[in-house]
């Protein structure tokens, strides 16, 4: 019962909010038509989108190993942060 219960919460959720998936989807499609049109632009976005979310996955990544420090292997969370937060700084710093 509770999966279906479930089942029916999200339902009844995506049906109130529907424009949100319109949004994003004519949001995508904008996107898709100016890459056309201005293709360098549309790439500089999209390595700027790229950076800031490396950049924000090795901050993660270090912050969550700090807080692990008691558990095995938190070390190579912190490397995996550190390298990430560097890559991210130098893709943001040179796109």
């Amino acid at each position: 019962m509770a999966a279906e219960d479930l089942a029916r919460g999200a339902q009844t959720f995506c049906k109130r909010t529907w424009w949100v998936f319109l949004v994003g989807g004519l949001a995508s499609l904008a996107f898709g038509i100016l890459a056309f049109v201005n293709p360098g632009i549309a790439l500089l976005v999209l390595a700027i989108y790229f950076a800031a979310y490396v950049l924000v996955d090795g901050a993660a990544n270090i912050w969550g190993a700090i807080s692990q420090r008691d558990k095995d292997g938190w070390w190579a969370l912190l490397l995996l942060g550190i390298a990430g937060v560097l890559v991210g700084a130098f893709a943001l710093l040179y796109p």
